[in-house]
């Protein structure tokens, strides 16, 4: 039994799918150390930040202004960032002057700036009258507006926030339209001549909340033996490696997964929610077709259950080598801690 150890971050050896690291929550959640330990060079950048009130974004954009290094940055997103008491280096477009689907928007967006950062998402809900938007209206089309402004500006990089899960290349199957649309956007940008980087997240701590309702409510369901692995991340260490790679050499021209410091299994997953509620929780196995009907008949939730989403041991070698001093942060601490807004209202007042 082997495991890769660098810094604070411990892995399970994937040459081993049945040994794996569960860390449980520790006493005392660090808040003071908001982001990942790694250093960065926007000094004297002029930033398009696209998705800047989103999961990632947002904490991009207030990392980016704690640094206080970027001589600009345009935030743009549809909906305007939640701080309005904003320093005069940052241009905010929203409503339709942040529709990424409107060339005319991208190219004033770009306009500018040197650094392209593309953090938009399909997102889960719609607003009440505004248009729901597909992943390849949003994904495919978005990066051609993007690519096309970017090079009449001379943009020196852009970086792009794809999905693990593009990796299964032509094994991702036809239903899963987010992932089929984020293939299409990195094939796009990787043949556009810009110098690119392509992050690759094998999914996010707030992913879990639905698992989190589910276990709450004593109906915790994993597929058959609830042995896919996942590796998920905290967003404020997504959001620093983002940063990060802005005029990083290491990260030019590169496609980057990343993965958080533990593996889990369903089944642990659901014993971490027990150790942190306190209670048993009742993890009930179904089979495939029976998993689905509880889940809105989803052929994308299945597959996900389904489905393995970790890092290789090359993988993770790329990722220590281009953000040297990487320290993430554990799911167990994420669920410990009291004052995260996402958690507060939903997950320990019950």
């Amino acid at each position: 039994m082997t495991y890769h150890k660098h810094n604070t971050i411990i892995f399970r050896s994937i040459a081993k799918p049945n040994i794996y690291i569960i860390s449980i929550a520790t006493e005392d959640y660090m808040a003071s150390q908001i982001y990942t330990d790694i250093s960065s060079n926007t000094k004297g950048a002029n930033i398009l930040l696209i998705g800047s009130s989103g999961n990632i974004g947002g904490k991009a954009l207030e990392l980016l202004l704690k640094q206080g290094k970027a001589a600009s940055i345009t935030a743009f997103d549809k909906k305007a960032p939640k701080s309005s008491d904003l320093p005069s280096i940052v241009k905010v477009l929203s409503g339709d002057n942040a529709d990424i689907t409107n060339p005319d928007a991208v190219k004033n967006g770009v306009r500018g700036n040197n650094i392209v950062v593309c953090a938009i998402g399909v997102p889960r809900y719609t607003a009440p009258g505004e248009k729901k938007l597909t992943p390849y209206e949003i994904e495919e089309n978005g990066m051609k507006n993007i690519i096309e402004a970017a090079k009449k500006e001379k943009v020196k990089q852009i970086i792009y926030i794809s999905a693990l899960g593009v990796a299964r290349g032509k094994d991702i199957p036809e239903f899963h339209h987010a992932h089929l649309a984020k293939q299409n956007a990195e094939k796009m940008l990787t043949k556009s001549g810009i110098n690119y980087t392509i992050l690759r997240p094998s999914g996010y701590f707030f992913d879990f909340r639905d698992l989190l309702a589910a276990a709450i409510a004593g109906r915790y369901h994993v597929v058959d033996e609830g042995m896919a692995q996942v590796q998920p991340l905290h967003q404020d260490d997504v959001a620093a490696i983002l940063v990060a790679s802005i005029n990083n050499k290491k990260a030019g021209k590169k496609i980057i997964p990343l993965g958080g410091p533990e593996i889990f299994t369903y089944n642990d997953l659901g014993k971490l929610f027990g150790k942190v509620l306190k209670k048993e929780i009742d993890i009930i196995r179904l089979a495939p077709d029976k998993f689905k009907k509880e889940y809105f008949n989803s052929d994308v939730i299945l597959f996900r259950a389904r489905s393995n989403s970790i890092l290789t041991q090359k993988e993770l070698d790329t990722l220590i080598a281009t953000y040297p001093g990487l320290k993430l942060k554990k799911l167990g601490d994420y669920l410990n801690n009291p004052k995260d807004p996402m958690l507060k209202n939903f997950f320990h007042q019950n």
